[in-house]
């Protein structure tokens, strides 16, 4: 009998954001920062998070051989769509300031895989490092009001797996 497939639900995934002092490199340096990290709430989508290498295709005229060389990394754009309310405390206020004195921060992923809690334990963590590039508000009829902000990755860590779960 085939292996059952198993996915992570994107559904109740967390980001939050921290400055770029922050050590971000294990598990547990995660947790530590997370009891300080902001959380960016209400998020109706958090888009990809990715990196891509350019290529060269290096081609002989007079033999039908070909090459290929990879070249350096570039990171992805990404729209973070949040739901808005005057008063709200979600993140919409760090966001603003962080476009308008051209801050750059760390952000964290934390997935819904959150195992039981324990001192071994954690969910799947993505993080990196992101620039704004774009704030405002989004306001269409028959709708609710939107805050979208795009993101510029800037750093992309690999991602440290859910343990303990």
């Amino acid at each position: 009998m085939a292996e059952q497939l198993k996915v992570t639900d994107s559904q109740l995934t967390k980001f939050y954001i921290c400055d770029t002092s922050v050590d971000l490199g294990d598990a547990a340096k995660i947790k530590t920062a997370l009891t300080s990290a902001k959380r960016i709430a209400y998020l109706e989508d958090l888009g990809d998070f990715t990196k891509t290498r350019k290529t060269n295709e290096y081609e002989c005229i007079d033999e039908d051989a070909t090459a290929v060389s990879q070249g350096a990394i570039s990171y992805s754009e990404t729209e973070l769509k949040l739901f808005y309310a005057a008063g709200q405390n979600n993140g919409v206020k760090e966001l603003t300031e962080m476009f308008n004195k051209k801050l750059r921060k760390q952000f964290i992923i934390v997935g819904s895989d959150e195992p039981a809690t324990g001192a071994n334990k954690n969910p799947t963590y993505i993080t990196g490092e992101f620039i704004n590039t774009k704030t405002g508000i989004s306001i269409a009829k028959d709708n609710v009001v939107r805050v979208p902000i795009t993101i510029k990755i800037t750093r992309l860590d690999d991602i440290i797996e859910a343990k303990g779960a």
